[in-house]
């Protein structure tokens, strides 16, 4: 398979790099403390229009790559994890939206999504299951033209600050997709969560109290909602690994930089000592590893295929190997890592989330597995 970006992919990669550079690398360690994207990043990440790509112009979109979107957000989240978020949102709410909701959901609510105007969020976890819709206890009853929603959902970032969520519930017809607005009554934001990898991200509960959703603002079909969050996770779930993918060659890069900065008696450590040559080696191995891995599955996701067991192992593999990269770098810099100085000790801090956002990794190895004992090995 040709892993070549196309000229217009590659000029999106470089045109965010380029943006990274100027104007975000200069105040990571801000915005990762603060979690909170100053006005001038957020307006340029608007100009640069990452989430465009791979929605139709009729809605903002550029009828452009899912493969443009994701290498334009490794690059994003190179610089920083913290302005990466608003884009991956928009997407868990814009994709399940073009794909599944009526004509009237999408001329209504992806202009504003694409465009960045406005922030989505996704909304499953419960605070008694985070992947199995048969313990969902949040409730849609039907009151005449509308659905009267009840319950809780729990770590859902930016449900805070967004302006939209897709929801879902459970019906007498099974799990459904709703799209709930924030700033209508019964929507109410609960508890907010301090994370270890993010301590000023908006992230928390989520508390439904009769609220009252339109039956237009269905998203699908009643009963359709565990096959658009399988759908949508999937697509996720590649989007989300490239922002780690971003994350393993920032650490990757800072490491080569110590290694030829540090000295010990006048030699750089990585001139010196082969240990330190072995952790280079084993970082540079797997951050290649990502970036092929993490591009064959936006191929397939551009050519249209089923991409449900690719995500899992591009989940699986990414989540993985970011760790060990990001393990490693520690290791290079020594108790510099632990400094609030370096950025190293940040990285790992982000790098260990994905082991759990997203789906856990034994539910990745279980995708995986079932699907290559189906005889689903190969593409």
């Amino acid at each position: 398979m040709e892993l070549a970006l196309s000229p217009e992919e590659k000029q999106v990669q470089e045109t965010v790099a380029k943006f990274v550079r100027k104007e975000i690398l200069p105040l990571k360690k801000e915005l990762e403390i603060e979690g909170q994207i100053p006005e001038g990043i957020l307006k340029g990440i608007k100009d640069v229009g990452l989430l465009k790509g791979p929605f139709p112009r009729k809605y903002g979109g550029a009828d452009a790559t899912f493969t443009s979107l994701a290498v334009g957000l490794r690059e994003l989240s190179y610089g920083s994890f913290v302005t990466g978020w608003p884009t991956f949102e928009n997407f868990m709410l814009a994709y399940p939206l073009y794909k599944y909701g009526s004509d009237f959901l999408k001329d209504r609510y992806l202009p504003g999504l694409i465009s960045l105007e406005r922030m989505g969020a996704l909304a499953f976890t419960e605070p008694n299951t985070g992947s199995d819709p048969k313990q969902i206890v949040t409730s849609a009853v039907r009151k005449n033209e509308a659905w009267e929603i009840t319950g809780t959902k729990r770590f859902i970032t930016l449900s805070g600050i967004c302006d939209h969520v897709i929801l879902f519930a459970k019906t007498t017809s099974g799990l459904t997709a709703f799209l709930v607005n924030r700033s209508q009554a019964g929507y109410k934001s609960g508890k907010r969560e301090s994370l270890i990898s993010w301590k000023g991200l908006d992230n928390g509960d989520i508390y439904l109290e009769n609220y009252i959703c339109p039956q237009d603002h269905v998203i699908g079909h009643v009963g359709q909602g565990f096959e658009i969050l399988l759908d949508t996770e999937a697509i996720g779930k590649v989007l989300f690994s490239a922002m780690f993918v971003g994350l393993a060659q920032r650490a990757l890069d800072l490491s080569i930089e110590y290694s030829n900065a540090r000295l010990h008696r006048w030699v750089p450590i990585g001139n010196k000592f082969q240990m330190t040559q072995y952790k280079i080696a084993d970082m540079a191995v797997n951050v290649e590893g990502m970036k092929a891995l993490l591009l064959v599955a936006c191929a397939e996701i551009d050519k249209g295929k089923n991409v449900f067991k690719r995500a899992a192992e591009v989940k699986l593999f990414v989540s993985n190997q970011v760790k060990r990269v990001a393990a490693l770098a520690m290791e290079v810099h020594g108790a510099y890592g632990l400094s609030m100085e370096y950025e190293i000790g940040l990285l790992y801090s982000q790098a260990i989330a994905a082991q759990v956002v997203m789906g856990s990794m034994d539910i990745q190895r279980v995708i995986v597995a079932k699907e290559t004992l189906r005889g689903r090995s190969r593409s």
